[in-house]
């Protein structure tokens, strides 16, 4: 029995080593892969590299970056420490600027921090296998694969700081290391601020064990070296330093956010962090090395909970990731060692391999869902900017030809790489207007006066005001300029000329339907889940609305400002279909713009195409600036006798018939505008987004 237990376990530990191997090298190819994909790329693929490129080049053009004053133009602000943007300044200029060296050195760095893993777990028992299992496991992290390429400073600045882990856990009774720990620890403090924590404070508590004066000598030299730093940036930069690598970054905190992280490591990670923290409670005993890991993990952790300020990303866990990974090598590289001092009974063969056994299977259960999560997610995130390459080069011709200003949020990259200087960070502009530190009402006189030539806005799931610019921002952007253009699921907005589009000029399309557009949409228009709202350029009461194709007009007791036409659906022969027009009516005092013919109760009204209905309001409490003339519009599906859906019909939760009510009915059930209309269509899924208001065959 005993042999066959033994033969089992031996053998079961050498089927697992071939599996580990196979995975290993599957992850290794999945970096390289993913890596160069990033780093070939052209385009952004975050939005903080725009202005990391930006400030590589003013920094080689001579220019300031930490300027002291934040109300004159450029509004710009750089949150981190020079060290990385120097470094990209030796390859940037305002004639050459690129992605390509920020990329190739964050991929190495990336690189560079799981060799180091390597070696920190190697020095423990010289255990190759375990080495490997902790260097693969973070650079195929999901976490390390979304970020690990991007031209960020967040990667350089933790190869730094593993670096000084090394060298002070290789050499911890070396002069030399001393000092060398020291300038690595302040080296990745001036690439980004937040990595003063956790590897100083793991060095402090490691060399407290070994000699506590040297201990101190360290923590010494690393804050002299700081403080002078400091000191010398504050001087040449006027006090600018301080404004904006402290006072502006004050980002709101949303505990959302670490919940979010928290239940996701809980789900998708469980193993590694239930390792990490058998590793944290128990590896004191059996490692010395915990000395150094284990605060290391702790300081990576307080570090990790600032993701929850807004805007923050996972380039705020990358050093727990790291963290983690030492500590499963660690953990793994003890149990594979031979004569444990603790837990002596694991020495015994049998007890041993199967030991053995059981965390090569936990480890191979962790490594295959982080690989899923990159082959799908990850793979699919980077893919989705890969593929907006063609549109992406129509941006970037359409930047190239303009001589004035443009505006770029998410793809701010396009104006270092096209001579142009960012004239303003969005995000970062609003967090301090928010914040009080800066009053943004000469930017929105700026936007008034029509200063800018072109405002490139990026869509999200979610309304891009939110974070990217204030309400304030996007009001005076919508009052102001026209969406002109979509790429990349991004709207070019263009200054409204002036008197703009005539009012009674709608937009033609030649739809297959034969149908009309029903309104002006000179701003654009838009849309949330198949309906949608078209902005015109003119007051209220001016813009017409006409119906979009003969059929019977309805205008039910309970709506204001809103009427439905039945019409035969021209796609669906046999079937009928209700085209629905709401918020004619002005946003404040409630008068209707609807032609009077049209009066409450109204039943059958018979219409034609063309024929005028009223004119453009706005809807007393929409949330988007209730004071913008716009027509909601959207085609609703009759019931199964061709009527108004009853349920559809009473909003008693919404007088002002703005319409569809989503507590209601599924919005999805509306018909899709775009094939009757021959307009751009609605892409929102859920989300609302801006688009342009033309034929889907203009170009």
């Amino acid at each position: 029995m005993k042999k066959t237990l033994f033969l089992l376990s031996h053998y079961g530990v050498r089927a697992l080593n071939v599996t580990l191997w196979f995975a290993i090298a599957l992850a290794g190819v999945i970096f390289l892969i993913h890596m160069t994909v990033v780093v070939s790329h052209p385009y952004s693929m975050d939005y903080g590299e725009g202005p990391l490129l930006d400030q590589s080049v003013r920094i080689h053009e001579g220019e300031a970056i930490y300027s002291p004053d934040l109300d004159t133009p450029p509004y710009t602000i750089t949150n981190y420490p020079p060290l990385y943007i120097a470094i990209l300044s030796l390859f940037n200029s305002a004639d050459s600027a690129s992605l390509l060296p920020g990329r190739l050195l964050s991929a190495l760095s990336t690189l560079g921090t799981g060799y180091l893993i390597y070696r920190i777990i190697l020095l423990a028992h010289e255990d190759k296998i375990a080495a490997l299992v902790g260097g693969s496991l973070f650079l195929t992290f999901p976490y390390v694969i979304q970020w690990g390429a991007f031209m960020r400073i967040d990667n350089m600045a933790l190869f730094i700081s593993v670096a000084a882990l090394y060298v002070i856990l290789r050499w911890p009774d070396k002069k030399r290391s001393l000092w060398i720990t020291a300038v690595l620890l302040t080296a990745a403090a001036y690439t980004r601020q937040s990595y003063l924590l956790a590897a100083p404070l793991a060095s402090f508590v490691w060399l407290l064990f070994h000699n506590w004066k040297r201990a101190f000598t360290l923590t010494a030299i690393t804050t002299v070296m700081v403080a002078a730093l400091f000191g010398v940036f504050m001087i040449f930069t006027d006090g600018g330093f301080f404004v904006h690598i402290i006072q502006s970054n004050v980002n709101e905190f949303d505990w959302q956010t670490v919940t979010h992280y928290i239940n996701q490591f809980n789900n998708d990670y469980m193993i590694l962090t239930v390792i990490a923290g058998v590793f944290l409670l128990a590896g004191w005993k059996a490692l010395p090395q915990w000395r150094l890991v284990g605060p290391y993990l702790i300081g990576a952790l307080l570090s990790a909970i600032t993701v929850g300020k807004i805007g923050s990303n996972v380039n705020y866990l990358l050093e727990l990731v790291a963290a983690m990974s030492i500590a499963l090598g660690l953990t793994f590289s003890w149990l594979r060692s031979e004569n444990k001092t603790v837990l002596s009974w694991l020495n015994n063969e049998i007890v041993h391999n199967f030991a053995t056994i059981l965390i090569l299977l936990l480890f191979l259960f962790q490594i295959r869902t982080t690989l899923s999560i990159d082959l799908t997610q990850k793979a699919r995130d980077t893919a989705s900017r890969t593929l907006d390459t063609f549109e992406l080069e129509g941006f970037d011709k359409m930047i190239e030809r303009q001589d004035g200003i443009v505006l770029v949020d998410e793809y701010m990259t396009m104006l270092p790489q096209n001579q142009q200087s960012i004239y303003i960070q969005p995000f970062e502009m609003t967090q301090v207007s928010l914040a009080g530190v800066w009053d943004q009402t000469p930017f929105l006189e700026e936007i008034g006066a029509h200063k800018f030539d072109q405002i490139i806005i990026h869509q999200f799931d979610y309304p891009v005001y939110l974070s990217r610019w204030t309400p304030e921002m996007i009001d005076t952007i919508m009052d102001n300029y026209a969406a002109v253009d979509e790429k990349a699921n991004s709207i070019v907005f263009e200054p409204i000329s002036e008197g703009g589009l005539p009012a009674d000029e709608p937009l033609f399309c030649d739809a297959p339907s034969g149908w009309v557009t029903p309104t002006n949409g000179e701003f654009g228009a838009y849309w949330n889940t198949r309906h949608i709202f078209i902005y015109g350029a003119n007051e209220h009461s001016t813009n017409p609305v006409y119906a979009v194709a003969d059929g019977l007009l309805y205008r039910f007791e309970s709506w204001e400002g809103a009427v439905t036409i039945q019409h035969d659906d021209p796609l669906n022969p046999g079937k009928k279909i209700w085209s629905f027009y709401g918020d004619m009516l002005h946003p404040w005092n409630g008068e209707e713009y609807i032609l009077e013919e049209f009066v409450k109760g109204a039943e059958a009204v018979p219409v034609s195409q063309g024929d005028l209905l009223g004119y453009q309001g706005a809807h007393p409490g929409a949330s988007d600036a209730p004071n913008r003339t716009h027509l909601h519009f959207a085609l609703v599906p009759s019931s199964s006798d061709g009527s108004f859906m009853e349920d559809w019909m009473e909003l008693d939760e919404n007088a002002f018939a703005y319409f569809p009510n989503p507590g209601a009915f599924d919005r999805k059930m509306l018909l899709p505008i775009g094939d009757y209309l021959n307009i751009v269509p609605d892409s929102s899924g859920g989300a609302w987004i801006w688009k342009p208001y033309r034929c889907a065959d203009e170009k």
